[in-house]
């Protein structure tokens, strides 16, 4: 499956998150609303009961943490991106997100976020995204952040009402109509089959009794029996069009050295470092770093080269940030690591040997030490 994530409304949307990411705490954020209270007509709510009352009340209030209001923008504008974008996919029943695909998305920008889920006062199982500052005793799970302050308002972040209006501006620029028509055709869709799934109850309510419980093992995201399409395990390569089976014989494991080699060159180019790279881990968020450590056929060499790059500086920066605690850690290893050798060698000096003589009898020498 190819991402789309190289035009402006992607780097448009990625613009947005990157603010909130510096600018704010980190908060867990729904990603779609639930619409069930805003569908029920005035007559409806007048049948329900205190419980279920309070149940729509809580949801309308859960509602207020999701990124589309965060974000200023209207439903129609925001499902509109997550499709363009295939952040979401269409079901029958509505809209679901893709998970890998937000993860993708991340990467592709370098947007340090994350995506959990949760069923929050029995409804279907919905997606949130965690983004912003991870502070002391930030919540690593939706779940914590449910139990602790459940309708606990987005945090503060620091020129939003700017970062919204560039947002909402420029979806208004780029969002064609046929994005906008798309969008709606998809939720006349639902409206339609969430209909027609009501008549069918109504007519064959025995019959779904029956065969309630064959159902138990239909995803809860989809919504319906339809085996999700597996995401890919390499999406940057899927997306670019590179098949993983070209490097799984010799020759491809050299062409895959190379291409790494290749890589590695040009973000030094880019950067400007020549003795490290940064890369993401599959599926994680927060960059790691790579020192480029090159060999030499003698202490000139390496003197000559490590005076152009220093590559020894960029081992103790990447091991911590603050480079007395880094010195100390490596200093700590190589002493350590001289004992045990030392212990070793001296070990070897004094152990005794078996020596034969030129007759059938054997003595043992002990080796004077040095």
């Amino acid at each position: 499956m190819s991402l789309p994530f190289d035009n402006e409304i992607s780097y448009l949307f990625a613009s947005f998150l990157r603010h909130v990411s510096e600018n704010a705490t980190s908060y867990w954020f729904l990603l779609q609303e639930n619409d069930a209270p805003s569908k029920a007509t005035t007559a409806v709510r007048h049948l329900w009961s205190e419980e279920e009352k309070t149940k729509h009340n809580n949801i309308e209030m859960m509602n207020q943490s999701s990124l589309q209001q965060y974000g200023g923008l209207d439903r129609d504008h925001y499902i509109a991106m997550l499709l363009k974008l295939k952040l979401v996919r269409t079901r029958k029943r509505g809209i679901i997100a893709n998970p890998d695909v937000w993860t993708s998305f991340f990467i592709f920008h370098k947007i340090d976020a994350e995506m959990d889920k949760r069923r929050p006062f029995g409804t279907p199982s919905a997606r949130y995204m965690r983004i912003g500052r991870k502070e002391d005793q930030y919540h690593t799970k939706v779940a914590t952040q449910g139990k602790r302050c459940e309708f606990a308002p987005p945090p503060r972040c620091s020129g939003i009402d700017d970062a919204r209006r560039d947002l909402r501006d420029g979806l208004r620029r780029l969002l064609t109509k046929d994005d906008l028509d798309k969008r709606k055709a998809v939720s006349t869709a639902a409206a339609a089959a969430a209909a027609n799934g009501k008549k069918k109850s109504s007519q064959n309510n025995s019959t779904e009794a029956t065969n309630a419980s064959g159902n138990n093992n239909v995803d809860e995201d989809n919504g319906e029996d339809v085996p999700a399409k597996k995401p890919p395990k390499y999406p940057i390569m899927d997306m670019l069009k590179i098949n993983p089976d070209d490097f799984s014989s010799d020759r491809g494991a050299n062409n895959l050295k190379r291409l790494i080699g290749e890589l590695i060159t040009l973000q030094q180019v880019q950067s400007g470092n020549k003795t490290s790279v940064e890369f993401y881990k599959l599926c994680q968020s927060k960059p790691a770093s790579a020192v480029i450590i090159s060999s030499h056929k003698s202490h000139e060499a390496f003197d000559r080269y490590h005076r152009r790059s220093p590559y020894i500086e960029e081992v103790i920066r990447c091991m911590d940030s603050d480079e007395d605690v880094a010195i100390k850690r490596l200093s700590s290893y190589l002493k350590k690591k001289k004992r045990k050798r030392n212990s070793i060698n001296a070990g070897n000096e004094t152990s005794p040997k078996r020596t034969s003589l030129n007759s059938d009898t054997e003595v043992v020498g002990q080796k004077k030490s040095a």
